[in-house]
């Protein structure tokens, strides 16, 4: 993988896991593909209760409705200075829109990927100056917008997106232009809620960001960001206070427990136990299952099942601190690319990966800045 492979990590095979997940169980013809789905759905339109909401029998006559659990959580992110980012949900993982040089694009949000990673072919339209090095590709930003914030200077990789494009097509959703990754995630403080769907961003300090792109790539962003000026910018005041205790204090108080997160590069993995042993797992918002390197657990008594070029094993439980997340299947992935790089930067080896089943079934909310990962130890009902 070359010089790429220290900047794609996860993100030069996972951003790939979405397709290959659809089109494995569209290819085996199996008819439960489509439950995430529909249970999104669902939820969407059904609207959703707080499972730790207080009971009506618990509150005195006349008492005032305390407010739903995200609803506090959205009040305190947004009085410490914190942009709420409605998500898209695609199957099991989420994108969200951004605006490259005066043009939509959507992005999945990819805790997976170290960088921002973007298909030449479907922004083809935007006028970015690519620099090949072999099979590979980059070029420089001034600037991308994610609704009112402005990130950049921003250096992102070309990809290519067709497998997952043909999977999201085949269920009839939007298709993607690229990947947020890490580098914009820790830049801006990011908040990640799973079940509502928010992703939580502050904002820069006040600083021109017009100005910062000049400094840092010339002329090139001169131009380019005098014909795409930012929409309505207003420089950002400093929040007045650090939100990180008052985020905890919230949360513990809606019966979330904590889950501290393992910094490997800019990404995250948790320590994990399954059939009592203990296992480092990736945390990764881009993938919508869990999955197993079969590598790192020979003798783990785990039946695969393979399905063409598929291996699944079904686990009774994945417990992720005292958080047990019970009866799920996993996908064999061979992350032996990624654990060369973590090996060469001294970092602990992963064995796996924690997706988006779990931690929405849980109700995650992932702290970027302060690596912490919370959960409510009671599932949502599936």
């Amino acid at each position: 993988m070359g010089q790429m492979a220290a900047s794609f990590g996860l993100a030069g095979i996972l951003l790939g896991l979405i397709g290959t997940d659809l089109t494995s169980r569209l290819t085996a013809s199996r008819p439960d593909y489509l439950v995430g789905t529909r249970t999104a759905i669902d939820a969407e339109r059904m609207g959703r209760s707080s499972p730790v909401d207080a009971r009506p029998e618990d509150r005195k006559a006349g008492e005032p409705r305390e407010a739903e659990p995200r609803q506090r959580l959205a009040d305190i992110l947004s009085a410490h200075g914190f942009t709420a980012i409605k998500l898209k949900r695609l199957d099991g993982s989420f994108a969200t829109k951004a605006t490259v040089l005066g043009t939509d694009l959507l992005l999945i949000v990819d805790m997976g990927a170290s960088t921002c990673f973007l298909d030449r072919s479907r922004v083809s339209r935007v006028p970015i100056r690519w620099r090949s090095e072999g099979s590979e590709s980059s070029a420089k930003l001034p600037f991308l917008e994610l609704g009112p914030i402005r990130v950049g200077p921003r250096s992102v990789t070309g990809h290519d997106f067709a497998e997952t494009n043909l999977a999201l097509k085949a269920l009839q959703l939007p298709l993607i232009d690229g990947v947020i990754g890490m580098d914009v995630m820790h830049e801006h403080s990011a908040v990640i809620d799973t079940n509502a769907d928010v992703l939580y961003l502050l904002k820069t300090p006040a600083i021109d960001p017009q100005a910062r792109a000049f400094g840092e790539l010339g002329g090139l962003a001169h131009d380019l960001a005098t014909k795409f000026p930012l929409r309505d910018h207003k420089p950002e005041q400093p929040p007045k206070a650090e939100p990180k205790q008052k985020l905890a204090e919230v949360l513990a108080a809606q019966g979330f427990t904590p889950v501290p997160l393992v910094r490997l590069d800019r990404r995250f993995a948790v320590k994990s136990k399954i059939l009592g042993r203990e296992l480092l797992l990736v945390v990764d918002t881009g993938a919508t299952g869990c999955h197993l390197d079969r590598g790192r657990i020979p003798d783990m008594p785990l039946r695969w099942r393979s399905d063409g070029d598929t291996s699944s094993a079904q686990l009774p439980s994945i417990e992720v601190g005292p958080i047990r997340a019970a009866g799920r299947s996993v996908t064999a992935f061979d992350l032996t690319e990624i654990n060369r790089e973590f090996k060469a930067i001294q970092r602990p080896l992963a064995d796996g990966i924690l997706g988006m089943d779990a931690m929405r079934e849980h109700s995650a909310v992932i702290d970027t800045t302060e690596g912490v990962l919370y959960m409510l130890k009671a599932p949502k009902a599936r």
